[in-house]
Order: structure tokens, then C-alpha cells, then sequence
């Protein structure tokens, strides 16, 4: 699982604060311009569509604001080399369909750098997301609260604790480069959301068959972990032990819609090789 960091950069062109007009069914229009800048191996097809993309992210940020859900990490290595990593964050709002088709100007090459401008008009639905009541701890090879941590070494071995001021049903993600992969509910218990008791304290992961040992490639990692909570189930029979980032969004995404209680908490953990720090 090696992680390859692109400078994928939206400058905003154009930015006039106004404040969210609701249209009917509480639609809101969304619109500016933006400029997406890539490297050399992405290619111009390529960057038209991821470029479109984060236009729309950027036009509903700037229109219905975000939730940052991880923050960002900056540290030298041994090798006194810098390595960071850009905050998680969720907009409040969904794309619904475009007012008028994006208008991409062709690339401007500066810098071994290439950049194209991208203007996007289009409805949006706005989007509450529950804050998050419940509390949960990372833990690295053990299952008391002293071991908490967010840097793991390839072979540590991955555990949670978790704990709601209210009963409902608990779904947990782990986000690798190439994926998500569902963790709980556990293996073989698809079909049975994992339900959680009010006021009462778990450890995940630490039964047979369902246990997780941290692995990683030569360069260090960062991986996220997804929290998803709700007094309401929402695991149903259409859920995949192991998604595309794209269709784990999508599936959030889904869920969120219909259930304004849904909490999700997002953790950044660092992986490095087998190796002292």
C-alpha cells in the first residue's frame, strides 16, 4: 500500500460572499471559478474530470461550508525528510445536477506544472451532519485506555474501545490507499448490524478470527479509520466487506441523506515499517 502524495491544488478565482438562497425543495445554487493544478504523469483527460470534481467540492464549500473530520499531521522523519498530510474534511452539501455544462480552458504549462480553469454552475442539496457524542480511543497492542495511539509499526496489532452516551449501531471502516474495508460488523455477521448499549464500554477486535495486525510497504503510511454511529440501523443487505474510496463515500453519502442522527468520526493513523521510531 504505497502512498504517492499529488499536488492537486484549487485556487479560487472568484469569491463573492452570499449567503445560501434556498429554491424550491431546498435546493441551492452553486457556482465560481476555480483552478486545478496537477503533475506531469496525470494526464489532461484525466485532470479534466478530477478537476470538475474538486470545482464542485470547492463551489459547495465555499456556498454551504465543511466539517472537518481529521486533522493534519507534519513531522521529519529519519530521513530528514518532511511529510504531511491535508486534513479530511466533508462538505455540507450533495451535488444534485448541473445548471450549465463546466467550462474548462485548456492547460497552462509553469513550473513542470500544469493547470487548467474550471467554472461550474449547478444545484446542490444542503446537508446537517449529527455531532459526534460518542467517544472512542485507537489502540495499539493492548486494550486499556494507556494504549491509545494513533503510530503504528507493520505487525502492531489494531484495537478500539468505544463507548455511547446512547444505545444504537456501530459500523467501522478502515481507509487504505487503494480502499475501504469494513471491519465491524465482524466477519460472517453481515446481516447483523453490531449493536451497541447505552452507557456501556466495548473492545473491538479482539475476537478470534476478527483481529487486525497493521501492515505496510517500504514508505511510511497514512491510513484512516470511519466511525459511523446512529440509533437508527443502517446496515442493510447492499453492504460490501471491501469498496472503492469513491463507492464508500457514495454509500455514506446515502446514509446520511435519510438519518440526521448519523455520527461519523474519521481518525488519521500513521503506519511505518517494522521498525524502532
Amino acid at each position: 500500500m504505497r502512498h504517492s502524495f499529488i499536488l492537486l491544488t484549487a485556487v479560487m478565482l472568484l469569491s463573492i460572499p452570499v449567503l445560501p438562497i434556498y429554491g424550491k425543495n431546498g435546493k441551492v445554487k452553486c457556482e465560481g471559478t476555480y483552478r486545478y493544478v496537477y503533475e506531469a504523469h496525470v494526464s489532461h483527460a484525466e485532470a479534466r474530470v478530477l478537476g470538475v470534481e474538486y470545482a464542485i467540492q470547492c463551489a459547495i464549500a465555499e456556498k454551504l461550508g465543511t466539517t472537518i473530520t481529521s486533522e493534519s499531521r507534519l513531522e521529519m522523519t529519519n530521513s530528514n525528510e518532511w511529510f504531511a498530510h491535508v486534513s479530511r474534511f466533508h462538505v455540507k452539501g450533495k451535488f444534485l445536477r448541473h445548471i450549465k455544462e463546466p467550462q474548462i480552458s485548456d492547460p497552462i504549462y509553469a513550473d513542470n506544472l500544469s493547470s487548467i480553469e474550471i467554472s461550474v454552475s449547478f444545484y446542490a442539496q444542503p446537508l446537517e451532519y449529527a455531532p459526534t457524542a460518542f467517544k472512542a480511543r485507537v489502540l495499539r497492542n493492548g486494550t486499556e485506555p494507556r494504549f491509545e495511539d494513533d503510530t503504528f509499526r507493520a505487525g502492531d496489532k489494531f484495537y478500539m474501545q468505544f463507548r455511547s452516551p446512547k444505545a444504537g449501531f456501530l459500523a467501522i471502516f478502515f481507509e487504505t490507499t487503494d480502499n475501504v474495508i469494513c471491519m465491524l460488523p465482524y466477519i460472517g455477521e453481515e446481516d447483523e448490524p453490531f449493536w451497541v448499549k447505552k452507557g456501556e464500554d466495548y473492545t473491538l477486535f479482539e475476537v478470534e478470527n476478527n483481529t487486525y495486525h497493521m501492515s505496510c510497504d517500504e514508505k511510511d503510511e497514512i491510513n484512516f479509520v470511519h466511525i459511523v454511529f446512529s440509533p437508527k440501523s443502517f446496515i442493510h443487505n447492499d453492504l460490501e466487506r471491501e469498496m472503492s474510496l469513491r463507492d464508500f463515500s457514495d454509500w455514506l453519502d446515502s446514509r446520511r441523506a435519510y438519518d440526521e442522527q448519523l455520527e461519523v468520526e474519521t481518525r488519521m493513523i500513521k503506519v511505518s515499517k517494522g521498525k524502532e521510531y
